[in-house]
């Protein structure tokens, strides 16, 4: 899918932070560990608010998570352990996203 509004980016970039947040282990309440309010995060999640780039680069770089995948979709810099775990919280009917299938080997 190509989003073609904010309110569809919103809603991508939303599904790909909670399937990463998932991925981790991590609940919404996690996150205060980073100033981000249970409330904020679900609104970015959900699509209702644009995400906070700067506010969320520790959770990234805690979990080797790029800023790439969460905001652009692209997930070449993910390690493929994190990536399959995604993938998972995302379904299997995801396919493939920039040249890496639904699931790497390890």
């Amino acid at each position: 899918m190509n989003p073609s509004t904010d309110a569809d980016v919103m809603i991508e970039v939303g599904k790909r932070l909670r399937a990463s947040r998932e991925a981790t282990g991590l609940e919404q309440s996690d996150f205060s560990a980073w100033g981000i309010e249970r409330t904020r995060l679900s609104q970015w999640e959900n699509g209702r608010r644009a995400a906070n780039a700067i506010a969320l680069i520790p959770f990234c770089e805690r979990f080797g998570i790029s800023l790439d995948w969460i905001f652009r979709g692209d997930p070449r810099a993910l390690p493929n352990d994190l990536y399959n775990r995604i993938m998972e919280k995302m379904g299997a009917d995801q396919g493939t996203r920039r040249g890496r299938p639904t699931k790497v080997a390890q």
